[in-house]
């Protein structure tokens, strides 16, 4: 936000200096609308990230609806969605999301540490 107000007390001089001209407003409103924006989608991903780290379900949601966008956005960005669709659509990532239950290390009988999942992952 702070930057749309530099960008437009900068354009405003312009514009008083040459009334009849109108593009330094229209550019600086311009400019600072689309800030406005890029500020508003980078704190939907910001959120999102903090909600997939916690484990919450919400976030896991929201990352597949805001890969959605990002699909157009070709190569890399349609690879990407994929990927997220791919990853969090699978059943056994839902139910870590859904239960809040990583997948962890523990200790078997010998002390060695293994891997397990939680009951009912991959269907067993």
């Amino acid at each position: 936000m702070f930057g749309a107000l530099a960008i437009f007390m900068i354009a405003l001089p312009a514009s008083i200096l040459e009334p009849t001209n109108p593009t330094p407003v229209v550019s600086a409103l311009t400019l600072g609308l689309s800030g406005v924006f890029t500020a508003c989608w980078a704190l939907l991903y910001l959120v999102c990230g903090f909600g997939l780290l916690a484990l919450r379900n919400w976030a896991r949601l929201m990352a597949l609806l805001l890969a959605l966008p990002m699909a157009l956005l070709v190569p890399f960005g349609t690879v990407g969605s994929a990927l997220t669709w791919w990853y969090l659509t699978r059943p056994e990532v839902a139910e870590v999301f859904r239960t809040r239950q990583p997948i962890a290390k523990r200790k078997n009988s010998q002390g060695a540490a293994e891997w397990f999942e939680p009951e009912g992952a991959y269907g067993s």
